[in-house]
């Protein structure tokens, strides 16, 4: 691409910034190695957490647009490969930052009371603690959850250590306990699901890891 046309995608198409939910994106066009390259600049006057997945994906969703009216092929493959892989993206920031608000929001769900229910079986609990994992395309919770009590929800009758461990056990055997875990997790992982800048559902995956405790003892 001629640096006519990289020129015209800064100063024109994107009349030289590009917004992303609060987060300001500035492109300059620069040299390398002797070649034509942009380079992008974060400013983050809200102290918003970002991520460079959800960053990379906005601007070449931009670049895609100013390539396709211009004349550029539609092949979308081709045209991160070979265009704004080695031409656009060049970035001048870190690939991750979570500011302290974001671990404070987090921290204020730590030992909050909870209820959920699975099956036939409903239980109160309550997050001891967590470590948050994000690398590629990945957010990760793992976190130690403390069941207080536990119930079959049809009767009423209270569950035994023994039950409610067969009954978290055969969950984890058949590869069903993850819709558990994300019950459970949620407050958390809401609070990731509210920043765009950070999390992308549609380019991330996102996981939990529960290790449950039942009166103190460890279940799974």
């Amino acid at each position: 691409m001629s640096d006519r046309l990289l020129e015209l995608y800064i100063k024109t198409f994107l009349k030289g910034e590009l917004d992303f939910n609060g987060i300001t994106l500035i492109p300059y066009l620069t040299k390398e190695d002797g070649k034509s390259i942009i380079k992008w600049d974060l400013k983050n006057p809200n102290d918003l957490p970002f991520y460079y997945i959800p960053i990379d994906d906005v601007i070449f969703q931009s670049f895609y647009e100013f390539y396709r009216i211009t004349g550029g092929t539609k092949d979308k493959d081709n045209i991160y490969t070979n265009e704004y892989k080695k031409i656009v993206k060049h970035f001048n920031f870190p690939k991750k930052y979570i500011p302290q608000k974001l671990y404070d929001d987090l921290n204020s769900h730590i030992g909050k009371k909870g209820k959920v229910s699975y099956l036939d079986v409903e239980f109160e609990y309550k997050i001891l603690n967590y470590v948050l994992f994000i690398v590629d395309d990945m957010v990760e919770f793992y976190c130690e959850v403390d069941i207080s009590s536990a119930w079959v929800t049809s009767t009423g009758d209270e569950l035994s250590y023994d039950n409610l461990f067969k009954f978290l056990d055969k969950l984890a055997s058949s590869g069903d306990i993850g819709d558990i875990n994300d019950a459970v997790i949620s407050p958390l992982d809401e609070e990731i699901l509210k920043h765009k800048t950070l999390m992308d559902r549609f380019e991330m995956y996102l996981s939990n890891q529960v290790t449950y405790l039942y009166r103190g003892d460890k279940l799974i």
